[in-house]
């Protein structure tokens, strides 16, 4: 059951709380009818916001991770998150997991090491642009995976690869994909 949008007022109140309670990042679905929070303890939880029943529903409890990162990033319907999470023995994941109530369908797309905690979700829902370290360049570039599929992350293409770049961001429409990077500077032996 959808509800209406909360004004920025209430926003600020439900933030409030969340902040109060867990003392982590929050994050709006583009929607507005949903928020997810990271807590102690490596969990996130995302929450259905309901202001005439009830301000938290959890809908999903992430508790296979020592810690979540805090830039998880909505699906352009608001049904799905990715973030980054940290296992117990170090591994890091990228994964997605549904928020649908009683199926949360948590699907990981691509585990390693010096993985960014930044993502951006393209609005048609089939591309998903995060940075991580490139062996074969030497620095952080940008990766991009198909949430919808089982294939691997692939390098972007079309990158100079003597510029690191560190994150990404679509415009609303999808027709530009927004970099911040810099030049790395090689240090001569």
């Amino acid at each position: 059951q959808k509800i209406q949008a909360l004004p920025d007022i209430a926003q600020y109140k439900l933030a409030s709380e969340f902040i109060k309670d867990f003392y982590r990042q929050l994050t709006f679905s583009s929607d507005l009818y949903c928020v997810a929070v990271t807590e102690d303890g490596g969990a996130f939880r995302a929450a259905d916001i309901q202001p005439f029943a009830s301000l938290r529903t959890t809908i999903y409890n992430a508790t296979g991770y020592r810690q979540i990162y805090w830039n998880m990033t909505w699906s352009p319907d608001s049904q799905r998150l990715c973030f980054k999470g940290l296992k117990a023995d170090a591994t890091e994941e990228i994964a997605t997991v549904g928020i649908a109530p009683g199926k949360p369908q948590l699907k990981v797309h691509h585990t390693g090491k010096s993985i960014s905690a930044d993502f951006t979700w393209h609005p048609d829902g089939h591309r998903i642009v995060f940075c991580m370290h490139c062996p074969e360049r030497g620095l952080s570039q940008l990766y991009e995976f198909n949430p919808n599929s089982a294939d691997p992350a692939q390098l972007l293409k079309g990158q100079d690869p003597a510029t690191a770049n560190t994150s990404a961001c679509w415009t609303p429409d999808g027709k530009q994909l927004l970099v911040h990077g810099g030049h790395v500077l090689l240090q001569r032996r």
